[in-house]
């Protein structure tokens, strides 16, 4: 009896030891994804990749997950709920605004905007201020109301169908926000001969459950998945599979194909954004040589396309997150605001 006595005791011994000690690093990991922006870039690339791998895969909200952000659409998937939510991850709080079709904008910019901004979780503003997305820099800049359909991990294809559902009849200048959310919707679509297949109002609840399950927290969450990642890391994301020249066709072809809304008076300007926080310059190549070719509509051959090579620095991302703050939202508006000036002064 007292050699069970003694065993007990060591194990409840173990137990508290075993519990103190993942206690303590779990303060200091939590303590680590609560420093300063300037703290945390300062750390060895280990242990912010670490750090950013756990957030990006484990904690991370996904306002398109969020019940009180976002809907089921049956011809999109989802759009943004309209109304207001409060929209947060640990490097910003931002407040949403959103209209009747769906998107992060007013309802005066629905009355027939001379220009519209297509995209997808970039385009939205992720992460800023509903006044510092690029679409509301732009619009202060031109003195004239700028439409933002942009929607989270939305496709050129879905971009395109979102657009259907507006007032087009006085735009002028279209710009779209490509990234690597458009390869793999773009391509499903040319598979499925050029239609655009919706998942159920099921598959989105299953969505928001396991969005709700991978931002809950349980003890000791921060370390077992960050102990995890280093024991069996995640294999990389592959990287699109299509070569550019492919992603440009496959781009142009769903502009072309998946909406119906009349662009052939439009003048439509391009930028590339990702979250690898790498401008995409090879596709806006790809693209410049793609719309030369002489079988395309006049519209899509005279598109701009505009390269942030060299627009974009590292301080303009979240260093946890993997999108552009307010300093760089402000930049791809001024890369982009000559194109969209030149557009609305050669506008009849």
């Amino acid at each position: 009896m007292a050699t069970l006595r003694g065993w007990a005791g060591r194990l409840v011994l173990l137990a508290l030891s075993i519990g103190v000690s993942l206690g303590i690093a779990e303060a200091g990991l939590a303590l680590l994804l609560s420093s300063p922006p300037s703290v945390l870039a300062a750390l060895p690339g280990g242990t912010l990749s670490h750090l950013q791998a756990y957030y990006l895969h484990h904690e991370r909200q996904l306002v398109q997950s969020m019940p009180e952000c976002a809907r089921y659409d049956p011809g999109l998937f989802y759009t943004l709920r309209p109304g207001e939510c409060r929209f947060r991850n640990r490097e910003y709080d931002t407040h949403l605004v959103v209209n009747s079709v769906g998107v992060r904008d007013d309802e005066a910019s629905l009355r027939a905007p001379e220009v519209i901004v297509l995209g997808d979780s970039f385009a939205m503003g992720w992460g800023v201020a509903q006044q510092d997305t690029f679409a509301q820099v732009l619009e202060r800049e031109l003195g004239r109301p700028v439409l933002n359909l942009g929607v989270p991990s939305y496709g050129t294809v879905r971009e395109r169908r979102i657009l259907d559902r507006v007032d087009t009849t006085r735009l002028r200048c279209l710009v779209i926000q490509y990234d690597d959310n458009d390869p793999p919707e773009n391509e499903l679509f040319e598979r499925n001969g050029d239609r655009l297949v919706i998942n159920s109002e099921r598959a989105y609840r299953q969505d928001l459950l396991r969005g709700g399950r991978r931002s809950g927290y349980w003890f000791p969450k921060i370390t077992f998945e960050i102990v995890r990642g280093v024991v069996a890391p995640r294999e990389p994301p592959p990287p699109p599979s299509e070569p550019p020249d492919h992603q440009a066709r496959l781009f142009v072809k769903a502009m072309l194909r998946a909406g119906s809304a009349d662009l052939s008076r439009t003048q439509l300007v391009v930028v590339a954004l990702n979250a690898d926080r790498l401008v995409n310059a090879a596709f806006i190549k790809a693209l410049t040589a793609e719309i030369a070719k002489p079988f395309y509509p006049p519209y899509l051959r005279r598109l701009r396309a505009v390269d942030l090579s060299g627009v974009l620095l590292p301080e303009d991302y979240y260093v946890l997150d993997d999108h552009l703050r307010a300093s760089g939202q402000a930049k791809v508006a001024a890369a982009l605001l000559p194109a969209v000036r030149d557009a609305l002064s050669a506008a009849p």
